[in-house]
Protein backbone atom coordinates (compact mmCIF):
# COMPACT_ATOMS: atom_id res chain seq x y z
CA UNK A 1 0.00 0.00 0.00
CA UNK A 2 2.60 2.64 1.20
CA UNK A 3 4.28 1.93 -2.52
CA UNK A 4 1.17 2.91 -4.36
CA UNK A 5 1.15 5.93 -2.05
CA UNK A 6 4.86 6.97 -3.21
CA UNK A 7 4.29 5.96 -6.76
CA UNK A 8 1.37 8.70 -6.79
CA UNK A 9 3.51 11.02 -4.81
CA UNK A 10 6.00 11.15 -7.40
CA UNK A 11 3.75 11.56 -10.26
CA UNK A 12 2.59 14.95 -8.37
CA UNK A 13 3.74 17.82 -9.78
CA UNK A 14 7.05 19.80 -8.18
CA UNK A 15 7.29 23.22 -8.21
CA UNK A 16 10.16 24.42 -10.81
CA UNK A 17 12.14 27.25 -8.30
CA UNK A 18 14.34 28.08 -11.74
CA UNK A 19 11.58 30.90 -12.29
CA UNK A 20 8.32 31.79 -11.19
CA UNK A 21 6.58 33.42 -14.58
CA UNK A 22 6.47 30.03 -16.77
CA UNK A 23 5.34 27.74 -13.53
CA UNK A 24 2.83 29.57 -12.12
CA UNK A 25 0.22 26.74 -13.21
CA UNK A 26 2.52 24.13 -11.55
CA UNK A 27 2.82 26.77 -8.14
CA UNK A 28 -1.26 27.78 -7.83
CA UNK A 29 -2.22 23.81 -6.73
CA UNK A 30 0.67 24.04 -4.32
CA UNK A 31 0.43 27.21 -2.88
CA UNK A 32 -3.17 27.20 -2.18
CA UNK A 33 -3.60 23.75 -1.07
CA UNK A 34 -0.35 25.00 1.65
CA UNK A 35 -2.09 27.88 2.26
CA UNK A 36 -5.76 26.19 2.90
CA UNK A 37 -4.24 23.64 4.97
CA UNK A 38 -2.40 26.01 7.50
CA UNK A 39 -5.72 28.30 7.91
CA UNK A 40 -7.09 25.38 8.91
CA UNK A 41 -5.21 24.24 11.31
CA UNK A 42 -5.35 27.95 13.09
CA UNK A 43 -9.40 26.74 12.79
CA UNK A 44 -10.13 28.64 9.91
CA UNK A 45 -11.23 27.40 6.15
CA UNK A 46 -10.52 28.46 2.96
CA UNK A 47 -11.30 27.08 -0.23
CA UNK A 48 -9.11 28.20 -2.63
CA UNK A 49 -9.72 28.66 -6.38
CA UNK A 50 -10.18 25.63 -8.27
CA UNK A 51 -11.00 23.79 -4.97
CA UNK A 52 -12.22 20.01 -5.67
CA UNK A 53 -16.08 19.86 -5.59
CA UNK A 54 -17.73 19.73 -2.12
CA UNK A 55 -17.78 16.27 -0.20
CA UNK A 56 -14.17 15.50 -2.10
CA UNK A 57 -10.38 15.56 -0.90
CA UNK A 58 -8.74 18.59 -2.25
CA UNK A 59 -5.33 17.27 -0.99
CA UNK A 60 -5.25 14.85 2.12
CA UNK A 61 -2.52 12.98 3.72
CA UNK A 62 -5.08 10.37 4.64
CA UNK A 63 -3.33 7.82 2.03
CA UNK A 64 -0.55 8.51 3.61
CA UNK A 65 -1.12 7.72 6.80
CA UNK A 66 -3.55 4.93 6.31
CA UNK A 67 -0.41 3.45 4.56
CA UNK A 68 1.99 4.00 7.59
CA UNK A 69 -0.27 3.38 10.48
CA UNK A 70 -0.04 -0.35 10.09
CA UNK A 71 3.59 -0.02 10.95
CA UNK A 72 3.58 2.26 14.20
CA UNK A 73 2.73 0.72 16.88
CA UNK A 74 2.13 1.32 20.59
CA UNK A 75 4.73 0.37 23.36
CA UNK A 76 3.10 -0.30 26.95
CA UNK A 77 5.68 -1.22 29.69
CA UNK A 78 5.34 -2.64 33.36
CA UNK A 79 7.65 -2.90 36.09
CA UNK A 80 7.88 -4.65 39.15
CA UNK A 81 9.47 -4.14 42.53
CA UNK A 82 8.65 -5.13 46.50
CA UNK A 83 7.03 -3.73 48.85
CA UNK A 84 6.22 -4.17 51.91
CA UNK A 85 7.70 -8.14 51.43
CA UNK A 86 4.85 -8.25 48.45
CA UNK A 87 5.74 -7.39 44.55
CA UNK A 88 3.71 -4.86 43.09
CA UNK A 89 3.78 -3.38 39.77
CA UNK A 90 3.99 -0.17 38.19
CA UNK A 91 2.14 1.16 34.46
CA UNK A 92 4.01 3.50 32.61
CA UNK A 93 2.28 5.63 30.05
CA UNK A 94 1.70 4.68 26.98
CA UNK A 95 4.69 5.03 24.36
CA UNK A 96 5.10 4.92 20.78
CA UNK A 97 7.62 2.66 18.27
CA UNK A 98 7.78 1.59 14.35
CA UNK A 99 8.55 -1.62 13.08
CA UNK A 100 11.73 -1.62 11.77
CA UNK A 101 12.40 -5.14 10.03
CA UNK A 102 10.81 -8.40 9.03
CA UNK A 103 12.49 -9.81 11.67
CA UNK A 104 9.91 -8.49 14.05
CA UNK A 105 12.36 -5.95 15.50
CA UNK A 106 10.52 -2.68 16.52
CA UNK A 107 12.31 0.63 17.18
CA UNK A 108 10.78 2.83 20.11
CA UNK A 109 12.06 5.37 22.45
CA UNK A 110 14.56 4.77 25.51
CA UNK A 111 12.27 6.69 27.97
CA UNK A 112 9.17 4.27 27.17
CA UNK A 113 10.91 1.06 28.75
CA UNK A 114 13.46 2.48 31.23
CA UNK A 115 12.38 4.08 34.90
CA UNK A 116 14.78 6.36 36.64
CA UNK A 117 16.65 4.68 39.99
CA UNK A 118 14.18 6.82 42.16
CA UNK A 119 11.33 4.70 42.38
CA UNK A 120 13.33 1.33 43.16
CA UNK A 121 15.63 2.78 45.83
CA UNK A 122 17.03 0.18 48.44
CA UNK A 123 15.99 1.03 51.93
CA UNK A 124 18.86 -0.88 53.02
CA UNK A 125 21.53 1.25 51.29
CA UNK A 126 19.17 4.27 50.05
CA UNK A 127 22.85 6.33 49.21
CA UNK A 128 23.34 3.45 46.58
CA UNK A 129 23.55 4.83 42.73
CA UNK A 130 21.59 2.28 40.47
CA UNK A 131 20.88 1.98 37.02
CA UNK A 132 17.87 3.21 35.33
CA UNK A 133 14.92 -0.14 35.88
CA UNK A 134 14.14 -2.06 32.51
CA UNK A 135 10.86 -2.52 32.60
CA UNK A 136 10.32 -6.79 33.13
CA UNK A 137 7.04 -6.87 30.91
CA UNK A 138 6.32 -4.66 27.54
CA UNK A 139 3.36 -4.77 25.24
CA UNK A 140 3.47 -3.65 21.44
CA UNK A 141 0.12 -2.95 20.40
CA UNK A 142 -0.78 -2.52 16.25
CA UNK A 143 -3.05 -0.75 15.04
CA UNK A 144 -5.54 -3.96 14.75
CA UNK A 145 -4.82 -4.41 18.56
CA UNK A 146 -2.62 -7.08 17.76
CA UNK A 147 -0.43 -7.20 20.63
CA UNK A 148 2.34 -8.62 21.61
CA UNK A 149 5.29 -8.92 24.31
CA UNK A 150 8.37 -7.46 23.35
CA UNK A 151 12.00 -8.59 24.73
CA UNK A 152 14.44 -5.82 24.90
CA UNK A 153 17.60 -6.38 22.54
CA UNK A 154 19.57 -3.34 23.69
CA UNK A 155 19.45 0.34 23.70
CA UNK A 156 21.13 3.41 23.06
CA UNK A 157 20.67 5.74 26.32
CA UNK A 158 22.14 8.87 25.11
CA UNK A 159 20.35 9.09 21.89
CA UNK A 160 17.31 7.72 23.30
CA UNK A 161 17.39 4.34 21.19
CA UNK A 162 16.19 1.21 22.01
CA UNK A 163 14.74 -2.33 20.70
CA UNK A 164 12.59 -4.59 20.92
CA UNK A 165 11.82 -7.60 19.53
CA UNK A 166 8.68 -9.26 19.00
CA UNK A 167 7.55 -12.95 20.11
CA UNK A 168 5.34 -15.13 18.42
CA UNK A 169 5.13 -12.60 15.46
CA UNK A 170 5.57 -15.44 13.58
CA UNK A 171 2.39 -15.69 11.85
CA UNK A 172 2.17 -11.82 11.14
CA UNK A 173 3.47 -10.58 7.76
CA UNK A 174 5.37 -7.11 9.20
CA UNK A 175 6.08 -4.63 6.86
CA UNK A 176 9.21 -2.19 8.13
CA UNK A 177 8.90 1.75 7.73
CA UNK A 178 11.99 2.31 5.10
CA UNK A 179 14.35 5.23 6.44
CA UNK A 180 15.77 7.60 3.94
CA UNK A 181 19.29 8.84 3.63
CA UNK A 182 19.73 12.10 5.91
CA UNK A 183 21.32 13.85 2.97
CA UNK A 184 17.76 13.65 1.01
CA UNK A 185 16.32 16.27 3.83
CA UNK A 186 16.17 19.75 3.79
CA UNK A 187 15.59 22.89 6.19
CA UNK A 188 12.00 23.49 5.92
CA UNK A 189 10.87 20.15 4.43
CA UNK A 190 7.10 19.09 5.37
CA UNK A 191 6.52 15.94 7.62
CA UNK A 192 4.05 13.81 9.05
CA UNK A 193 4.20 12.07 12.33
CA UNK A 194 2.81 9.21 13.40
CA UNK A 195 2.82 7.97 17.35
CA UNK A 196 0.15 7.47 19.93
CA UNK A 197 -0.31 8.92 23.40
CA UNK A 198 -2.13 8.42 26.78
CA UNK A 199 -5.23 9.53 25.66
CA UNK A 200 -6.13 8.17 22.97
CA UNK A 201 -4.37 5.19 24.46
CA UNK A 202 -5.06 2.40 20.86
CA UNK A 203 -5.66 5.67 18.45
CA UNK A 204 -2.99 6.40 16.52
CA UNK A 205 -2.20 10.13 16.05
CA UNK A 206 -1.40 11.74 13.02
CA UNK A 207 0.40 15.60 12.86
CA UNK A 208 1.74 17.77 10.30
CA UNK A 209 4.95 19.89 10.72
CA UNK A 210 8.22 20.80 9.49
CA UNK A 211 11.56 20.38 9.39
CA UNK A 212 12.55 24.07 11.25
CA UNK A 213 16.45 23.60 12.19
CA UNK A 214 18.92 21.27 10.96
CA UNK A 215 22.15 20.59 13.04
CA UNK A 216 24.45 22.89 11.89
CA UNK A 217 22.40 26.00 13.81
CA UNK A 218 23.22 24.16 17.07
CA UNK A 219 26.67 25.59 17.91
CA UNK A 220 26.59 23.05 20.52
CA UNK A 221 26.19 20.10 17.96
CA UNK A 222 28.87 21.67 15.11
CA UNK A 223 31.19 19.21 15.58
CA UNK A 224 29.04 16.42 16.52
CA UNK A 225 28.02 12.96 15.07
CA UNK A 226 24.34 13.51 17.26
CA UNK A 227 23.09 15.65 14.84
CA UNK A 228 19.34 16.26 16.44
CA UNK A 229 17.00 17.59 13.77
CA UNK A 230 14.42 20.17 14.90
CA UNK A 231 11.29 19.59 13.88
CA UNK A 232 8.00 21.78 14.70
CA UNK A 233 4.61 20.14 15.49
CA UNK A 234 2.35 19.36 17.78
CA UNK A 235 3.10 16.90 20.26
CA UNK A 236 1.50 15.20 23.22
CA UNK A 237 2.96 12.61 25.96
CA UNK A 238 3.74 9.00 24.64
CA UNK A 239 4.94 10.87 20.93
CA UNK A 240 8.65 9.38 22.14
CA UNK A 241 9.80 6.46 19.99
CA UNK A 242 7.12 7.53 17.03
CA UNK A 243 7.97 7.75 13.41
CA UNK A 244 8.85 11.10 11.76
CA UNK A 245 8.29 11.02 7.84
CA UNK A 246 8.13 12.27 4.50
CA UNK A 247 5.36 13.04 2.55
CA UNK A 248 6.68 9.42 0.71
CA UNK A 249 5.93 7.92 4.03
CA UNK A 250 10.07 7.34 4.31
CA UNK A 251 11.03 7.75 8.03
CA UNK A 252 12.70 11.14 8.66
CA UNK A 253 13.69 10.80 12.06
CA UNK A 254 12.50 9.06 15.56
CA UNK A 255 10.27 11.60 17.80
CA UNK A 256 12.78 12.13 21.02
CA UNK A 257 12.32 13.94 24.12
CA UNK A 258 16.55 13.79 24.03
CA UNK A 259 17.39 17.60 22.96
CA UNK A 260 20.25 19.72 23.05
CA UNK A 261 18.22 22.75 24.73
CA UNK A 262 15.08 23.22 27.37
CA UNK A 263 12.29 25.16 27.73
CA UNK A 264 11.13 25.23 24.14
CA UNK A 265 7.52 24.74 23.42
CA UNK A 266 6.20 23.24 20.21
CA UNK A 267 9.70 22.46 19.08
CA UNK A 268 10.86 19.12 19.02
CA UNK A 269 13.67 16.92 17.88
CA UNK A 270 14.19 13.89 16.62
CA UNK A 271 17.43 11.67 15.70
CA UNK A 272 18.05 11.62 11.96
CA UNK A 273 17.00 8.19 9.98
CA UNK A 274 21.27 7.92 9.32
CA UNK A 275 22.00 8.01 12.64
CA UNK A 276 19.04 6.04 14.00
CA UNK A 277 19.76 3.06 11.36
CA UNK A 278 23.16 2.76 12.41
CA UNK A 279 22.68 2.35 15.79
CA UNK A 280 19.66 0.40 15.46
CA UNK A 281 21.67 -2.39 13.10
CA UNK A 282 24.85 -2.01 16.44
CA UNK A 283 21.75 -3.44 18.84
CA UNK A 284 20.92 -5.98 17.06
CA UNK A 285 24.27 -7.27 16.01
CA UNK A 286 25.72 -6.77 19.73
CA UNK A 287 22.69 -6.26 21.61
CA UNK A 288 24.35 -3.13 23.24
CA UNK A 289 26.56 -0.02 21.04
CA UNK A 290 30.18 -0.67 21.57
CA UNK A 291 31.86 2.61 22.31
CA UNK A 292 35.32 3.95 22.35
CA UNK A 293 37.18 4.58 25.85
CA UNK A 294 40.10 6.38 27.26
CA UNK A 295 40.46 5.43 30.68
CA UNK A 296 40.14 8.88 32.35
CA UNK A 297 38.13 11.08 34.76
CA UNK A 298 38.75 14.84 33.58
CA UNK A 299 37.13 18.58 35.02
CA UNK A 300 36.75 21.80 33.21
CA UNK A 301 39.56 24.55 34.19
CA UNK A 302 37.46 27.00 36.85
CA UNK A 303 38.64 28.75 38.19
CA UNK A 304 39.33 27.21 41.44
CA UNK A 305 41.16 24.34 39.39
CA UNK A 306 43.61 27.39 37.57
CA UNK A 307 44.80 28.33 41.19
CA UNK A 308 45.03 25.37 42.93
CA UNK A 309 47.27 24.07 39.72
CA UNK A 310 48.90 27.51 38.62
CA UNK A 311 47.35 27.18 34.96
CA UNK A 312 47.56 30.19 33.33
CA UNK A 313 44.39 32.08 32.03
CA UNK A 314 45.23 31.44 28.59
CA UNK A 315 44.95 28.07 28.71
CA UNK A 316 42.52 26.26 27.18
CA UNK A 317 41.61 22.48 27.98
CA UNK A 318 40.07 19.79 30.33
CA UNK A 319 42.38 18.59 33.51
CA UNK A 320 42.52 15.45 33.94
CA UNK A 321 42.25 14.45 37.64
CA UNK A 322 42.40 10.51 37.48
CA UNK A 323 44.40 7.86 35.31
CA UNK A 324 42.67 4.24 35.21
CA UNK A 325 45.86 1.91 35.87
CA UNK A 326 46.19 -0.04 32.23
CA UNK A 327 43.89 1.66 30.08
CA UNK A 328 44.79 3.54 26.94
CA UNK A 329 45.33 6.50 28.52
CA UNK A 330 47.96 5.02 30.88
CA UNK A 331 49.41 3.04 28.12
CA UNK A 332 49.23 6.75 25.59
CA UNK A 333 51.68 8.14 29.40
CA UNK A 334 48.85 9.98 30.62
CA UNK A 335 49.13 11.15 34.19
CA UNK A 336 46.58 12.73 36.46
CA UNK A 337 47.21 17.22 36.58
CA UNK A 338 47.66 16.44 32.38
CA UNK A 339 45.99 18.92 30.72
CA UNK A 340 44.09 17.49 27.20
CA UNK A 341 44.48 20.96 24.77
CA UNK A 342 43.40 18.89 21.21
CA UNK A 343 42.23 15.57 20.11
CA UNK A 344 42.95 14.92 16.29
CA UNK A 345 43.58 18.41 15.65
CA UNK A 346 40.40 19.99 17.24
CA UNK A 347 40.62 21.81 20.26
CA UNK A 348 39.17 20.38 23.29
CA UNK A 349 37.42 22.73 26.02
CA UNK A 350 34.36 21.01 27.26
CA UNK A 351 33.39 17.51 28.32
CA UNK A 352 31.16 17.54 25.15
CA UNK A 353 33.54 18.49 22.21
CA UNK A 354 35.23 15.24 23.66
CA UNK A 355 32.13 12.98 23.72
CA UNK A 356 31.54 14.72 20.06
CA UNK A 357 34.77 13.25 18.65
CA UNK A 358 34.88 10.08 20.14
CA UNK A 359 31.55 9.78 18.53
CA UNK A 360 33.23 10.06 15.14
CA UNK A 361 35.76 7.37 15.37
CA UNK A 362 35.42 3.91 15.68
CA UNK A 363 36.94 1.24 17.99
CA UNK A 364 40.36 0.07 16.65
CA UNK A 365 41.24 3.58 14.88
CA UNK A 366 44.30 5.57 15.64
CA UNK A 367 43.84 8.70 17.63
CA UNK A 368 45.98 11.95 18.57
CA UNK A 369 46.14 13.96 21.30
CA UNK A 370 48.02 16.72 22.64
CA UNK A 371 48.03 17.67 26.02
CA UNK A 372 50.09 19.87 28.79
CA UNK A 373 52.39 18.94 31.53
CA UNK A 374 53.90 20.75 34.51
CA UNK A 375 57.71 20.94 34.53
CA UNK A 376 58.57 22.98 37.72
CA UNK A 377 57.20 26.42 36.18
CA UNK A 378 56.53 25.86 32.67
CA UNK A 379 53.80 23.68 31.14
CA UNK A 380 55.58 21.68 28.47
CA UNK A 381 53.39 20.00 25.06
CA UNK A 382 52.96 16.84 24.69
CA UNK A 383 51.58 14.75 21.57
CA UNK A 384 50.74 11.10 21.44
CA UNK A 385 49.13 8.64 19.19
CA UNK A 386 47.27 5.34 20.53
CA UNK A 387 44.35 2.82 19.09
CA UNK A 388 40.91 3.42 20.72
CA UNK A 389 39.44 0.17 22.37
CA UNK A 390 36.13 -0.69 23.26
CA UNK A 391 34.52 0.89 26.71
CA UNK A 392 34.24 -2.03 29.09
CA UNK A 393 30.27 -2.67 29.14
CA UNK A 394 28.22 -1.57 32.28
CA UNK A 395 26.13 -4.69 33.39
CA UNK A 396 23.47 -3.33 35.99
CA UNK A 397 25.63 -1.91 39.61
CA UNK A 398 28.84 -2.13 38.22
CA UNK A 399 32.21 -2.38 40.22
CA UNK A 400 34.39 -1.86 37.45
CA UNK A 401 36.18 1.42 38.22
CA UNK A 402 35.94 2.25 34.71
CA UNK A 403 32.10 3.33 35.51
CA UNK A 404 31.05 6.61 35.73
CA UNK A 405 28.49 5.33 38.27
CA UNK A 406 31.25 4.01 40.46
CA UNK A 407 33.89 7.39 39.48
CA UNK A 408 30.94 9.77 40.59
CA UNK A 409 29.04 12.02 38.23
CA UNK A 410 30.71 15.09 38.62
CA UNK A 411 34.38 13.37 36.80
CA UNK A 412 32.63 12.32 33.73
CA UNK A 413 34.94 8.77 32.39
CA UNK A 414 35.97 8.57 28.99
Amino acid sequence: MLASVQEDFRRYPRPDTRGVKGNCQMHRRTVGTLLAFFLALGGLALAPAGAAPAGQDYLTFRPLANAIAPMVVSVQARWSKMQGGREIFLQGDVGSGFVYDHQGHVVTSYSNIAMAPSSFINPRDPRASAPDHIAEYIKVVFQDRAAYQGKVVGYDKDLDIAVLKLEGIRRRALEPLPLVESENYRLGQPILTLAYNFLTRDKINVSFGVVSAMRSQFPSLEDSANDFIQVAFPKNAGYDGGAIVDLEGRVVAMITSVTPYSDVEEVHFGVPAGLLQDRIDKIIQFGYIPRAWFGFNMIALNDSVRRSYNVPAEVEGMFIVHVQPGSPAATAGLRSGDILVEFNGVKIDSLEALKNQLELLSIGETANLVYLRRDFNALDRFSTDFTLLEKPKEEGVSNDPTSRRTMGGAHPHY
